[in-house]
């Protein structure tokens, strides 16, 4: 036996359960509204899990806490989850494509408070620190190594924030774009004006997601990349001062694509830090088109030296022929799939 991993269906949201055979159990995010009574209640059930050691929630928007809300409304689940992460709960966000708003931030603050679990609002690192602030042991087996948020960074979520206008809802999920064409266009650089200023703006992350808790998480002498909805240049700097780089990249068993699988969220920079042939993609596509095609495509041609398989991972399969054909996966050397009961178990 080895780690597992349950990667929930919570709606266009994330929410993973890790489990070890010493009995260390990490909840990662709630996913959507009705994602604890349809998936999380549940899995804890079935795994007779008694103890959360740690519940992460990477950031303030609803598809990632609203789950959350719902486990920790049931009393005695209090009981059961010995420590929180959650940074700045007192950051109360407008109601507005699908994000958290006034009442649920409310609630959730009150819930925290009424309950004896700790609550840790304090998970950022400064930059340029040793290692060892951004380190933290869960359990008897797992270690896990900040990436983001940086202080900095958090510290402007709570003094500036004043409303989060989001992406734009609605987009298709369906994308029946060529792989070649879109990662030409994607990756060129000799854009005019217009283009430019186009691209910054596609490419802009917003300040929830800038504040994201995203970690390298050890198990067993293996990693694996938990990414939130994180600014993927935070993530490269931060990989950066933990002396990775193209000649020494990160060894992964898997990345939890930022954000959805969002083309805001992904560059070249990044896949030239991270050695690995595994992307996990979380979400139902029923708001902003994610994963975008040009995040699959960034990657499925990206230029590894290893020229390993690439293989995306889903937790829904019936999102995987809306973005991709079997005729793609042929042509450019890549396997989209997902696993069965939406569990991994890695020795």
């Amino acid at each position: 036996m080895g780690i597992e991993f349950e990667f929930f269906e919570a709606g266009h949201g994330d929410s993973i359960l890790v489990s070890t055979p010493n009995g260390t159990n990490i909840l990662i995010d709630g996913g959507e509204e009705g994602t604890y009574q349809d998936e999380i209640e549940d899995a804890l059930d079935k795994k007779n899990i008694e103890k959360l050691d740690l519940v992460v929630l990477t950031h303030i928007d609803s598809d990632h806490i609203g789950g959350i809300i719902e486990m920790l409304e049931d009393e005695t689940n209090l009981e059961r989850i010995k420590e929180i992460w959650f940074n700045d709960s007192s950051v109360k966000v407008s109601s507005k494509n699908g994000e958290m708003g006034y009442s649920e931030g409310n609630k959730l603050e009150d819930l925290l408070k009424q309950s004896s679990v700790i609550h840790n609002s304090n998970i950022f690192f400064e930059k340029n620190c040793i290692q060892a602030d951004r380190e933290y042991f869960i359990g008897s087996d797992i270690k896990l190594t900040l990436l983001s948020p940086i202080k900095r960074t958090l510290e402007t979520q709570g003094k500036k924030w004043k409303e989060y206008n989001g992406e734009i809802a609605g987009l298709s999920c369906i994308d029946d774009r060529d792989i070649t064409s879109v990662a030409k266009l994607f990756k060129e650089e000799e854009l005019n004006k217009a283009k430019i200023k186009k691209l910054a703006k596609a490419t802009t992350t917003s300040l929830a997601n800038r504040t994201s808790i995203a970690f390298i998480l050890e198990y067993n002498k293996k990693q694996f990349l938990f990414l939130g909805d994180a600014d993927i240049n935070t993530i490269n700097n931060s990989l950066k001062d933990l002396k990775y780089s193209t000649t020494n990249r990160i060894e992964v068993e898997f990345v939890k694509l930022s954000h959805h699988g969002s083309k805001k969220n992904i560059n070249e920079d990044f896949l030239n830090l991270v050695d690995t042939s595994k992307f996990i993609i979380l979400t139902d596509c029923t708001s902003f088109g994610h994963p975008d095609k040009e995040t699959i495509s960034l990657i499925a041609t990206h230029n590894r030296k290893d020229r390993q398989k690439v293989e995306f991972i889903f937790n829904y399969a019936d999102l995987i022929r809306k973005k991709l054909s079997k005729e793609e996966e042929d042509r450019h050397n890549f396997s989209a799939y997902s696993f069965e009961n939406n569990t991994w178990e890695v020795d």
